[in-house]
């Protein structure tokens, strides 16, 4: 059952396929079954977790939570599950859901998006980059 949209104050999940562009150039079949396979780990884990999720990037998700914990608690298990290297970025703050046009307020995850990787999960440890 899929999550409805928080608000308020909403955790925010941003992901990114680290290599992307030049794993399609190397190997476009081999890419899109990974995709596909990343697709649906991110899915059920963000579903799993309480998740909303509300938009597709082409290589990447972008996820709202009404709990930072379930947020991050999403984004470890993704890691753990995914078998490509996936970038993820956590930000958390007043949002709403604009229908059409995703989220807006000052937490709608801009900084997340532009910023390095908030850290990687790496035999069972949280690690900074």
């Amino acid at each position: 059952m899929t999550a409805a949209a928080p608000s308020g104050v909403v955790t925010f999940l941003f992901t990114d396929v680290e290599g992307s562009t030049s794993r399609w150039e190397k190997d476009a079949n081999a890419m899109q079954a990974a995709l596909a396979a990343h697709d649906e780990v991110l899915r059920s884990t963000i579903e799993v977790h309480g998740g909303f999720l509300f938009k597709h990037t082409g290589d990447g998700v972008c996820a709202a939570f009404a709990s930072p914990r379930s947020a991050v608690d999403a984004a470890v298990a993704a890691q753990r599950a995914l078998e490509l290297p996936v970038r993820m970025g956590l930000a958390t703050g007043e949002a709403e859901l604009r229908v059409g046009h995703g989220f807006a307020g000052a937490g709608d995850g801009r900084r997340a998006r532009r910023s390095d990787p908030v850290g990687r999960v790496d035999g069972g440890s949280a690690q900074r980059d």
